[in-house]
């Protein structure tokens, strides 16, 4: 299979897919719709955990410090990374270059979207925003 790649260029960007005045997306979904729609992608999000009042839905409420998988992103994963995953330390595989590519065009849409240019810093803390807190608080140490 080919190696992945997104296009950045100016001129290059897709339509955003809402309208911040009307929140339609371009198919005609509402924006309540599609959000619908990524609930019920949530990987356990009808599961039940027994308390001393019986059965009960779990209700997930630390999304700060990680979010629950969604099942479209991780089937994209599971069909479009992990066969090709390698080292990120090293490019002398074909694996190893295509995941040090998705990291590295990772941080340019990261960037991107932002707004941010080449002297700003995309950092991949690794531990979800409770990392990126920690690191935040040790470089300002």
């Amino acid at each position: 299979a080919a190696m992945l790649r997104y296009v950045l260029e100016p001129g290059a960007a897709q339509v955003p897919a809402a309208s911040p005045k009307d929140g339609v997306y371009r198919d005609g979904r509402g924006g309540d719709e599609v959000l619908g729609a990524l609930r019920r992608t949530t990987i356990g999000a009808d599961e039940e955990v027994q308390t001393p009042f019986g059965a009960r839905r779990v209700i997930y409420a630390d999304y700060t410090a990680s979010g629950r998988a969604c099942g479209v992103v991780e089937d994209f994963v599971r069909r479009e990374v992990l066969p090709r995953y390698g080292n990120t330390h090293t490019l002398t595989t074909a694996t190893a270059r295509q995941t040090t590519y998705l990291r590295a065009e990772a941080r340019e849409v990261i960037r991107h979207h932002l707004n941010a240019t080449h002297e700003d810093a995309v950092i991949f803390a690794g531990n979800g925003s409770t990392g990126a807190a920690h690191l935040l608080v040790q470089t300002l140490q």
